[in-house]
């Protein structure tokens, strides 16, 4: 028993620390944060994304292939979305996903595709990151929501 209690106290001193109040900061941001939507097609980064938000502890909704962007961000009810930029027709449906619901977009390119980083600013992209830096701030994105 005593060995018992000894682990359990153990386990709670190592276990990591409960994440922020994710629901508060969303209500304050007016959508729900709690969900990522991930608009990638690109098996390397819709793996790194899922790895990255299970370990966190963030739920994840993939962008079907038959679904647009807007309907599953309609269902997820807004949050954060993360997009690949270079998927032909991204940007209109960004466009559509900011009226259908309360966003925040995090897309992501090559960093030499200057042009395309404008047209997204412009199409209502709040963030657009090159590939690289996407990956060293992945879990603070996540975390942020």
């Amino acid at each position: 028993m005593a060995l018992r209690a000894r682990r359990v106290a153990r386990a709670r001193r190592t276990a990591p620390a409960a994440p922020p109040d994710r629901l508060a900061r969303a209500l304050r941001r007016g959508y729900d944060a709690a969900m990522v939507t991930v608009a990638i097609r690109e098996l390397f980064f819709r793996s790194k994304v899922s790895a990255a938000a299970e370990r966190l502890g963030v739920a994840v909704k993939l962008v079907p292939l038959a679904a647009t962007l807007e309907q599953t961000v309609r269902e997820a009810g807004g949050g954060l979305v993360l997009v690949d930029l270079n998927q032909p027709g991204i940007l209109d449906q960004v466009r559509a996903a900011k009226r259908a619901a309360p966003v925040r977009v995090v897309g992501f390119l090559g960093h030499l595709q200057t042009d395309l980083m404008a047209e997204a600013s412009a199409a209502g992209v709040d963030e657009v990151l090159a590939r690289g830096e996407l990956t060293r701030r992945l879990d603070g994105i996540l975390r942020a929501g």
